[in-house]
């Protein structure tokens, strides 16, 4: 089962789910559903629980987590299930083109809250080629107060600069 997360503007989104047997009549009467609500504020997902009345019998689980918009690479993530981080072997890819997040792999029981929270890498804006000449390694780009990644998708630079708490001037 997989999730699809469209941030506005401001990086945010909202939504709900609704999930019961889809056939008996009745269930909302009965409360016999499982119902979500989501929330993504400053790079966490919310998805709380507000309804887990009914027990899917196929098990189900949210696989994927697709984040539309997001206009940097997720660096990390971590999966929280009552403020606990929990083992998660998902995996993340980034089309920087059409700003969309992937994650796989994540396994999260259906009728059950968690929290995604999640880190950013370098804007692919900020980046940029520090040592242009055939010769350059991880050593010399460190030497240069940059930060080394390598990169097989062109054109991404492979080096960015840090950033300093003050700017200064060379």
């Amino acid at each position: 089962m997989g999730l699809i997360i469209a941030l506005d503007d401001n990086n945010e989104a909202v939504g709900e789910l609704f999930w019961d047997d889809g056939e008996s009549t009745g269930t909302v009467s009965s409360k016999s559903y499982i119902s979500y609500d989501f929330k993504v504020s400053n790079n966490v997902l919310q998805m709380n629980v507000t309804n887990n009345n009914y027990v899917d019998p196929n098990q189900l689980v949210f696989e994927e987590i697709k984040i539309l918009g997001l206009v940097q690479e997720l660096a990390s993530v971590t999966v929280l299930q009552n403020n606990d981080i929990q083992a998660s072997p998902h995996n993340i890819t980034y089309d920087p083109v059409n700003k969309v997040a992937v994650i796989q792999g994540l396994r999260l029981e259906l009728g059950k809250s968690y929290s995604l929270r999640w880190t950013l890498g370098t804007s692919i804006n900020e980046r940029y080629d520090c040592h242009p000449s055939p010769n350059a390694s991880k050593e010399k780009c460190e030497q240069l107060g940059c930060v080394w990644t390598f990169k097989t998708i062109t054109p991404c630079p492979i080096t960015t600069l840090k950033k300093s708490p003050s700017p200064s001037v060379l």
